[in-house]
């Protein structure tokens, strides 16, 4: 079953230990562009 890695900043090993890996892209794009004071993400 595979695991979506945390704390893991190497593709290679997610690959390796067939992780998930889930592409944030469009939440930072969507963050900078709204332009917003104060932005809280926990």
């Amino acid at each position: 079953m595979k695991e979506i890695a945390t704390g893991t900043d190497d593709f290679k090993k997610l690959i390796e230990n067939d992780c998930y890996y889930v592409d944030k892209t469009m939440v930072i794009v969507d963050i900078i562009r709204r332009k917003k004071e104060v932005v809280f993400i926990s």
